[in-house]
């Protein structure tokens, strides 16, 4: 994930409230393991929320990776390409196929400020988390995996 130090101050305060697309988990259980995000960054931290939504949860695999979301028409992406530790998403991965991306607010949030000569990179797009069957706009590519008891490799 690339750090920028304009990203610094964008703290978490767990009270955010964003739209949920997907119904894998239930609405009321991802506010609730929101609040435990207070704290974090809205640009950085995606292992960590991944991490403590699994411990909330008691399920899903903690999955590092790629993604990236296109605009609304498709001309252009803003995301994460897999070169850690400098570049990398994370995300909860589910045995179903199910994705729960608690961090990609902030990715859409931050590709929505990026602008490029032709305007804001991604544009026609809102912050969602994603609970269910990835929409065909946003790609994950998984690379690896966090074991709980297990050292975390990248």
């Amino acid at each position: 994930m690339m750090t920028y130090i304009s990203d610094k101050d964008k703290v978490l305060t767990g009270d955010e409230v964003y739209e949920i697309y997907g119904c894998h988990v239930n609405h009321d259980k991802i506010i609730e393991i929101f609040k435990y995000f207070s704290g974090l960054n809205k640009y950085w931290n995606c292992i960590e929320k991944a991490i403590i939504a699994q411990k909330l949860l008691k399920s899903g695999q903690v999955v590092v990776g790629a993604m990236l979301v296109a605009n609304e028409d498709f001309s252009a992406t803003y995301g994460f390409h897999y070169n850690p530790p400098y570049e990398f998403h994370s995300w909860l991965q589910f045995e179903d196929n199910n994705t729960l991306d608690l961090s990609l607010p902030g990715v859409i949030e931050k590709g929505l400020s990026c602008i490029d000569s032709h305007g804001p990179i991604l544009f026609g797009r809102k912050p969602i988390i994603l609970n269910g069957t990835p929409p065909n706009w946003i790609r994950y590519e998984a690379h690896n995996t966090y074991a709980p008891n297990k050292r975390f490799y990248i």
